[in-house]
């Protein structure tokens, strides 16, 4: 059987192929022939759930993240004291529409149950309840104990006047939200992109649109790498950081001994003033990096870059004093996931679905497939997860693996006139199965 797709986005999601198009030779032109049922099978109903040769979850086994400890990654990054963090849709009926709006949700991996992060057991989580948690979508970046922070703009959805981007303070433990740093101009004029948390500061961007020097455009933007104490709630400008690296910088890994970033087309170590700069790794052109993972206990950098011209991903892995391939059984690698025990991955395996609406063709790349590795000796891998036409998964977005279980969002497969796209459900499905029990939980947030 074929795959099909989830990923982290809007209500309707139009996918289209990230990397060229697959020449006519590469297309399985027969799938709409032998497949056609994939179009038939209708999930987007939140009253029926659809399970396929699973079964349904009746008990949930508590998940140690015990296998994570000590790795750093933005994926890891939303996991914090046995809570798995994620944004979810909340739609809501008001007197002359529809609307729908975000908010931070999460799942307890102690016990499996799922909880918007207000407490409140009478709010609604909608506006007509004024729930202050609403709308409050960035980026987040945990402190210490339920405390964490993100960069949005302060009155965006109320329809305030004077909009500014600020960082908030977000304490679950007293149900408190405080803007501890705001931009003295207006949305349009400055934002804050947060880079890191480390040792109690927040390191951030502010980028202003200034009139452009020479006149070819209407404006340039000047970023300034500030940093803000937690403590003192005090922000100081870094004067001394190298312009060379302000724009595009991406923090990959920071502590008082190793910091790691990509920036202007490579991957280096230096300190945190961009002092004694070591080149770790140069980027091919058309090369990009995907996502990476730094385990702090052994000092390594694993990352996987993808070659858009080639459609061809690799898995590398950096000691601490050079960089070496890290051969898989699958010799082209789309995505992966790393633990102290294994590395999870997904093969390139493109699946063509068909024309999308808006021009482009829609794959699943991965076939909806995930292997599992040793990670100390990857020379044999298991296939521990195969779609079918069961969900909606594609293995080239954000799943997450914790322990036995596996997450990720739901979407539908849809089809009209002879188009593809994937549809999210009604509202957000978070997909759970246990790998090892070949049993599946819709969880919905309603």
């Amino acid at each position: 059987m074929k795959k099909i797709t989830a990923i982290f986005l809007l209500v309707t999601i139009l996918i289209f192929s990230s990397c060229r198009d697959l020449s006519v030779d590469e297309k399985i032109l027969n799938n709409a022939n032998n497949e056609a049922h994939l179009f038939t099978i209708n999930r987007s109903s939140s009253l029926v759930e659809y399970y396929g040769d699973y079964a349904k979850e009746d008990t949930y086994s508590p998940t140690s993240t015990e296998d994570i400890k000590g790795i750093y990654s933005p994926l890891y990054r939303k996991i914090n004291n046995e809570r798995y963090y994620f944004t979810v849709k909340k739609r809501y009926e008001t007197e002359t529409q529809q609307t729908a709006r975000e908010i931070y949700a999460y799942i307890n991996t102690a016990n499996g149950e799922k909880h918007y992060i207000c407490a409140d057991p009478l709010c609604t989580h909608t506006e007509l309840e004024e729930c202050k948690y609403l709308n409050l979508i960035g980026n987040i970046y945990f402190g210490e104990n339920n405390v964490f922070y993100m960069a949005f703009m302060d009155g965006f959805y109320t329809g305030k006047s004077d909009v500014r981007w600020s960082i908030y303070e977000i304490n679950l433990n007293d149900d408190s939200i405080n803007i501890i740093y705001q931009c003295n101009k207006d949305r349009s004029q400055s934002q804050i992109n947060i880079l890191f948390l480390y040792d109690n500061n927040i390191y951030f961007h502010e980028i202003d649109n200034i009139e452009s020097a020479d006149g070819s455009k209407e404006y340039d933007s000047a970023y300034t790498l500030k940093v803000l104490d937690l403590t003192t709630k005090k922000t100081r400008t870094l004067d001394t950081v190298s312009s060379a690296y302000i724009k595009g910088l991406t923090p990959l890994y920071m502590s008082q001994s190793v910091c790691l970033f990509a920036a202007d087309g490579k991957i280096f170590q230096s300190d945190y003033y961009f002092n004694n700069e070591q080149v770790i790794y140069t980027f091919s052109p058309n090369e990009a990096l995907q996502s990476y993972y730094y385990d702090e206990k052994n000092s390594e950098l694993y990352f996987n870059t993808w070659n858009t011209l080639d459609n061809h991903g690799s898995i590398y892995k950096f000691d601490g004093t050079s960089v070496s391939l890290v051969e898989m059984p699958h010799d082209n690698i789309y995505c992966f996931q790393l633990t102290n025990s294994k590395i999870y991955y997904s093969a390139y395996d493109p699946y063509y679905y068909g024309p999308g609406m808006r021009g482009g063709e829609v794959y699943d790349y991965t076939n909806g497939k995930i292997y599992s590795t040793d990670r100390h000796d990857p020379s044999e891998s298991v296939l521990i997860f195969d779609d079918g036409i069961d969900f909606s998964m594609n293995s080239s977005y954000a799943y997450l693996i914790l322990g036995d279980y596996l997450y990720f969002d739901y979407m539908e497969l849809r089809q009209e006139n002879g188009y593809v796209w994937y549809s999210m459900a009604l509202e957000l499905k978070k997909v759970r199965i246990n790998l090892k029990e070949h049993t599946v939980k819709y969880l919905s947030f309603d």
